[in-house]
Order: structure tokens, then C-alpha cells, then sequence
């Protein structure tokens, strides 16, 4: 016996779509008050590799917070590589639990082999560029759960800024 689908019809799937900026659905076409949770707004901090770099955006982080009463929740996004150390991960841990509005995202581990040729900053932007499509990728997951209302880069990151702009986010650095 052949399996069969049921298709409804196009014009009798409801068309959901929703404004964040109004907060507000339109269901076919109609303009409605969206009954939908509001979208927690978020801020998010990219930093060069490095605990200074690290330390540096999360207290940029507190700061955001305090000035403006936790409107914001603080995303960080974090490469993973050759760059990282013991010290970075126990302060993720530490700033973790003392400070619930701000999160970390880590990137998947990129294996990444320093040329010895270039200088440690050399590396360290390739390295960076090579980061851009996690970059991208995060920002576009992080979208659909936060309404991201800014990027603050490291002054390293600026491969990302295209990527920020690409997507509509404002982007600083």
C-alpha cells in the first residue's frame, strides 16, 4: 500500500508574520496586538581572543547594564581555538554566576595553525576572519530568540562588521 499526503490548500494556511518593532502580528494580512512574548532585546559584545580582550567587553557589559537597569541581556560571543587559556574559561564560569544578564555563546572549536611566517597579530586576524561564517551564524540563531538591537566589536573583529550590517544590526566598535 503507497503512503499518501494530505496538502491543504494555499489559501487555507494562515499566514503568521510579526512586526517586533510594533509588536504586532499580521495573520493574513490583518494587523493585530501580537499575543506573542515580547522579545527579550540584547546587546551583543565580540572580543579579540585573549582574557585582557575578554575582561575588557565584559566590563563594558556591566556598565550597558547598569546605565541602563538591565534592559538589555549582554550576549558575548566567543571564539575557540589555539588563542584560549585555562584563565578564560574559570572567568566565563565566575562572571556566569554572579552576573545572570550576561551569557556567553561559544563558537565550535576552528583548528587553526599559526603561520610562522606571519607575527601573533597577523595570526590572530586570520584567525578572526576565519571565525566570520561562526559570526554570521550566531548572529542569525541568536536572532530568532533576541531581538538584537546592537554589535559592539573588538577593534580586531572588524572583519564581522559587514556581517552585522548585513543583517540589519547596528554595529559599533
Amino acid at each position: 500500500m503507497a503512503a499518501s499526503c494530505l496538502y491543504a490548500p494555499l489559501e487555507k494556511v494562515p499566514l503568521i508574520f510579526r512586526d517586533v518593532k510594533n509588536d504586532a502580528i499580521a495573520l493574513n494580512g490583518d494587523l493585530k496586538e501580537s499575543k506573542l512574548p515580547k522579545m527579550k532585546d540584547a546587546i551583543v559584545l565580540y572580543p579579540a581572543p585573549g582574557i585582557g580582550h575578554l575582561v575588557s567587553m565584559v566590563e563594558l557589559g556591566k556598565l550597558i547594564l547598569s546605565l541602563y537597569d538591565c534592559e538589555f541581556s549582554i550576549i558575548v560571543l566567543l571564539t575557540t581555538g589555539p588563542f584560549d587559556s585555562p584563565a578564560t574559561t574559570s572567568y566565563i564560569d565566575r562572571i556566569s554566576q554572579t552576573t545572570s544578564s550576561i551569557s556567553f555563546h561559544r563558537f565550535p572549536y576552528l583548528p587553526f595553525t599559526a603561520s610562522p611566517t606571519l607575527s601573533r597579530l597577523a595570526n590572530m586576524f586570520e584567525f578572526l576572519s576565519l571565525n566570520d561564517y561562526n559570526v554570521l551564524q550566531s548572529l542569525q540563531q541568536l536572532s530568532k530568540a533576541s531581538s538584537i538591537r546592537a554589535v559592539i566589536l573588538d577593534s580586531f573583529c572588524t572583519s564581522a562588521f559587514p556581517l552585522a550590517r548585513g543583517l540589519g544590526i547596528p554595529c559599533s566598535n
